[in-house]
């Protein structure tokens, strides 16, 4: 026990006593419900905590009554129950705590009167997070892959997630895996992989499989990821959709447009923002007008793409992930550089990273989170997030 949780039991025991020694005379066998007081400082408990606990009897006009010879049984749903003086004083410790808060109903009833009774809920504060690899929120997995194309099969990186947003790959520990959605899965360790069934033996194809893993021995910590099962046409990867863009790094289209906003942290610039209403489009040749540095990026076409440039030089590598809504539970995508697809990479004559980000925003109204992960020489590594989302645009 530390010191802190030693000086709030003693402030809780002296307000116990005081309360005692502030109550009313007690009218025997008066009672008409019971009450039950812990110190009033108390908010909620720590898990192991012990605090002082009281219990009185309450008349119809609201005065504090006694129980003459009748006893008092107080119980908790969780945690220990102790007598100190009967019929009024208990002790009552909280249970060592989980990963959740955890709510604590104490019940006393009037032995002989079982009408006579009273509650009071109490909240158990969670565990703290165990420290080193043990101090994960959640589970992040990681594929290139967003469509699986029938009888294939993928490989996910399983990642956990600190509180503080840093990943590291599982490595050493279980996973349990399941399965919405037909297709097979096998785990070790940290890696997961997913094959898709044979067209014979699946549902037609954009059918939606969601994975879900979890830590074996610690099934709370988990995270989601979602595909989609197809194929490709003559079983090889479409062209990639026709595009009008102007390939300057910096320079905007026409007079008007900004040349770019810079993003708070002061890493990145967001050169130009087009959009279409179709894959199979060309991207408008004018740009639209940046929004605010730092906020969201919102039209009704459903496609979107940012040219960004990072202004560091430091940075030695880029890469790329997505997710849909909150990024708690969500399932977040990596995406490799290539010369097309969501994410392309290039140099400018500064000798900066250029990144061209694609993304298609649901039309439910949920964000598009995506995120550039800048590595610097030194091993560290910078976080740039940007937000797409459907809806009427400027």
């Amino acid at each position: 026990m530390n010191l802190s949780t030693i000086v709030r039991t003693l402030a809780g025991a002296l307000a116990l006593i005081l309360l005692l020694a502030t109550a009313s005379p007690a009218r025997a066998g008066a009672a008409d419900r019971l009450k039950i007081e812990i110190p009033p400082d108390v908010e909620t408990l720590k898990p192991g905590e012990t605090i002082g606990v009281q219990v009185v009897g309450i008349d119809a006009d609201g005065a504090r009554v006694g129980f003459g010879k009748k006893q008092v049984v107080l119980t908790a749903t969780h945690g220990k129950v102790e007598v100190v003086k009967a019929p009024y004083e208990y002790r009552y410790t909280a249970p060592a705590g989980g990963a959740a808060a955890l709510t604590v109903r104490l019940s006393a009833r009037l032995e002989g009167a079982p009408r006579v009774r009273g509650t009071l809920d109490v909240t158990v504060q969670a565990a703290a997070a165990p420290a080193g690899k043990r101090g994960f929120v959640r589970l992040v997995l990681k594929s290139a892959a967003e469509t699986v194309p029938f009888g294939q099969t993928v490989a996910i990186q399983v990642h956990g997630e600190r509180a503080d947003g840093t990943l590291e790959p599982i490595k050493d520990r279980q996973v349990t895996v399941t399965t919405k959605g037909p297709g097979t899965t096998k785990a070790v360790f940290g890696t997961v992989s997913y094959t898709a069934p044979a067209r014979a033996e699946s549902n037609p194809k954009g059918t939606r499989v969601t994975l879900t893993a979890a830590l074996t021995r610690r099934p709370e910590i988990k995270g989601s990821l979602e595909f989609v099962l197809g194929r490709y046409p003559g079983g090889k990867p479409p062209p990639p959709p026709p595009e009008n863009d102007p390939g300057k790094d910096d320079v905007p289209s026409s007079a008007n447009d900004s040349p770019g906003v810079t993003w708070p942290s002061g890493n990145v610039r967001v050169a130009t923002w087009r959009t279409r209403d179709t894959a199979t489009l060309d991207w408008s040749k004018k740009t639209r007008k940046l929004p605010d540095s730092g906020a969201e990026f919102v039209a009704q076409a459903p496609w979107q793409k940012l040219r960004v440039v990072v202004l560091r030089s430091d940075i030695v590598k880029v890469e790329f992930e997505w997710w849909v809504g909150r990024k708690k539970g969500a399932g977040v995508h990596v995406e490799k550089a290539g010369s097309d697809g969501r994410f392309r990479l290039q140099r400018n004559k500064s000798g900066n990273y250029v990144c061209h980000l694609e993304g298609s925003p649901p039309d439910t109204g949920k964000p598009l989170r995506l995120n550039l992960l800048l590595t610097r020489s030194d091993g560290s590594i910078l976080r740039e997030e940007m937000v797409m989302r459907r809806g009427k645009g400027r």
